[in-house]
């Protein structure tokens, strides 16, 4: 038989202070013997109770189902796609963490749909990532308690070193500033610094003028 997910359930800061008034209102009532305001105390007490187990069924009624992450680069979006076997009714709005004993990888929702929840991570290096958990959280459908749930999985991603960013081209003053003296402007030839070739060691060659032009110089 399949155990049960179990689900957890905190109190929001604004379901604290709806707590905290309840029993407030329920301690004046019996101090002071007002049976209206105990009336007026135990619905608000119903009603938030009804809000609890509102809260708790809206994740329990969730099931996972397929998990797909891609491989890519780290400091990339990689896309994520998560299907879901078992979908809750109403407003839907949570946040998601892939869990293992090394990394907590927050997931960046970029679309929810029924059955199908979409989005992106992040990876801060490179290597192999393996997750065993998910993480499901929210405070809907009233924003009174926080419900979250631990998803059991296996999903393992390939996180390849960064691409390198483009590096910019030299410009084609500094490509023709070979061989010129330093300070002086490039003349109508380019031939500045230089000067005709009489038989020189070949380090004194300007090759990047004879690339160009098929004619030997040497630097001055």
């Amino acid at each position: 038989m399949r155990s049960r997910t179990k689900v957890y359930i905190f109190p929001t800061r604004m379901g604290g202070y709806a707590i905290g008034l309840i029993t407030l209102m329920f301690l004046l009532s019996i101090g002071y013997s007002n049976n209206l305001l105990l009336i007026f105390t135990i619905t608000l007490f119903g009603l938030n109770l009804m809000w609890l187990v509102n809260s708790h069924f809206h994740l329990a009624r969730l099931s996972p189902g397929q998990v797909f992450i891609e491989d890519g680069h780290m400091h990339a979006p990689l896309a994520a796609s998560f299907r879901w076997k078992k979908w809750p009714r109403g407003n839907i709005h949570w946040s998601m963490k892939l869990l293992s004993n090394q990394h907590r990888t927050e997931v960046r929702i970029l679309q929810e749909e029924e059955g199908r929840t979409v989005g992106e991570i992040t990876l801060p290096s490179r290597g192999i990532y393996h997750w065993t958990h998910l993480l499901v959280k929210t405070d809907r459908p009233f924003g009174l308690y926080q419900t979250w749930i631990y998803f059991k999985i296996d999903v393992t991603v390939h996180s390849y070193p960064a691409l390198l960013k483009e590096m910019p081209l030299p410009s084609p003053e500094f490509l023709d500033r070979e061989g010129t003296i330093p300070g002086e402007k490039k003349g109508d030839d380019g031939l500045r610094g230089l000067a005709a070739y009489q038989g020189e060691g070949s380090k004194r060659i300007s090759w990047k003028h004879y690339a160009k032009s098929g004619e030997l110089f040497v630097k001055e």
